[in-house]
């Protein structure tokens, strides 16, 4: 599954990146920074640049994540 990033403010396209049955999506600590999960147990962080990395978690994510403070 796509995803695409968006500076809405701005109104323009920022990037976007794959990841296989992404489902819950929420930004994390740093800048334009998030933390994607995915139904096939992905834990991963991408940023607006295209830089993701991923791990395996054990877990199957359904579609909510949000930042914790």
């Amino acid at each position: 599954m796509g995803r695409t990033y968006w500076d809405v403010a701005g109104r323009r396209y920022l990037g976007a990146c794959d990841l296989n049955d992404g489902c819950g999506l929420a930004p994390t600590h740093h800048s334009a920074s998030f933390l994607l999960t995915s139904g096939e147990g992905w834990l991963a962080t991408d940023d607006v640049h295209g830089t993701m990395a991923r791990q395996a978690s054990g877990f199957q994510w359904d579609n909510h994540a949000i930042l914790v403070r």
